[in-house]
């Protein structure tokens, strides 16, 4: 984590909820710079109700077609005006949305939330298992 925030110990906040009968398991988890103004570097999103059409509008806006992850997923990947690095991964009712929001020196933000979406998207959209929560 260090090399893709560029902090050893960042600050995070929220957390992922349990999956249940009447839920997926939904949340969010933002890492945090320690000095200065403690600017928002990384954000990790899991929502329910997501749609493939949410993926066709940002591969419309631009975006670059994920590889396929996951069966059954479609995502896109792309630089945006908020972030360095942005990548989306919806399958079936869930989306995973990962933003790098802040440069690190010598650190592409985009080759990062890719590597990332690759790392965390089987465990976090998979049918079989949920996110843990957990927050600090």
């Amino acid at each position: 984590m260090e090399l893709l925030i560029g902090q050893s110990d960042p600050l995070t906040s929220g957390g992922f909820g349990p999956k249940t009968a009447e839920s997926v398991g939904v949340g969010s988890c933002s890492a945090y710079r320690r000095e200065g103004d403690r600017q928002k570097v990384l954000q990790v999103v899991l929502t329910a109700n997501a749609s493939p059409d949410r993926v066709k509008d940002g591969l419309a806006s631009g975006g670059t077609p994920l590889p396929e992850m996951l069966p059954n997923s479609t995502g896109f990947y792309r630089k945006t005006e908020e972030s360095l690095g942005y990548a989306m991964l919806v399958r079936g009712e869930k989306m995973l949305a990962i933003a790098q929001l802040a440069p690190v020196q010598g650190r592409d933000g985009v080759a990062d939330v890719l590597a990332l979406m690759k790392l965390i998207a089987p465990r976090m959209l998979s049918a079989s298992s949920s996110p843990v929560s957990e927050g600090s």
